[in-house]
């Protein structure tokens, strides 16, 4: 028995009509007919669809057809790589529109808060307060660093303040005037303190020379750090809020 005859036999004894199969399986009557007659064959999915319809495996519907059967092997292990690769596909797609997303919703409008400032090839630059502003836009497609856009003095004031987030970096600017008459200025190392809580005596050391020289020379040029670091915040604050 050829298998359109086993498809109509398997058809018949459920007690279904070809209309009844087609809607099933979103086709036309007339495909169902075509396939019984033997004019036509199903592809391997309607297959399937009608192997679970009948309740058969598929050895079952297509015994003594090593041929198909072959073919039918042959053709699930194309679907199958054809859904993984539509699987990791739409994933792409759909990280790709995510994405753009973000960006044009959370980078763009950061990055549209530096128009104003003086542009180079390498860095943007504020002048502001008696101080000069340096910070980096991003390019598409970066992330956010730390959720923010970082803002640092540039060459000017004792010392070196970045703010990144609720990271403060501090160093020493070895060539101002009131640096310049220290002793082993390359011992000041550069270091990390929290935002929310400045006069706190905790920091991290950041590049291996003594930290506590730093924190020590903040102390006692205090009010020259307090200007700078508040003049520097405002402007943070400008790009990020």
């Amino acid at each position: 028995m050829d298998i359109g005859s086993k498809l109509k036999q398997h058809r018949t004894q459920r007690q279904l009509t070809q209309e009844a199969v087609a809607e099933k399986l979103h086709v036309s009557r007339g495909t169902i007919s075509s396939w019984e007659t033997g004019r036509t064959f199903p592809d391997i999915e309607k297959l399937i669809y009608l192997s679970e319809l009948y309740e058969l495996s598929l050895d079952q519907l297509l015994k003594e057809e090593p041929i198909i059967m072959e073919t039918i092997v042959t053709e699930r292990k194309k679907l199958k790589r054809y859904k993984w690769v539509k699987t990791i596909g739409l994933g792409l797609l759909v990280f790709f529109l995510l994405y753009n997303i973000y960006w044009f919703t959370i980078v763009f409008p950061h990055n549209a808060k530096l128009k104003d400032w003086t542009h180079t090839s390498s860095n943007n630059y504020l002048e502001r307060d008696g101080y000069i502003f340096q910070a980096h836009d991003l390019k598409y497609p970066m992330f956010l660093p730390n959720g923010n856009i970082s803002v640092a003095t540039y060459k000017n004031g004792p010392f070196w303040i970045s703010i990144d987030g609720d990271q403060v970096m501090v160093s020493v600017n070895e060539s101002d005037p009131l640096i310049k008459g220290l002793e082993n200025k390359e011992d000041f190392g550069m270091i990390r303190m929290n935002r929310k809580d400045l006069n706190s005596a905790e920091y991290t050391n950041l590049d291996g020379e003594d930290g506590n020289l730093t924190k020590q020379l903040l102390a006692k040029h205090s009010v020259e750090f307090t200007k700078a670091y508040q003049a520097t915040e405002r402007v943070w604050k400008e790009v990020n809020e």
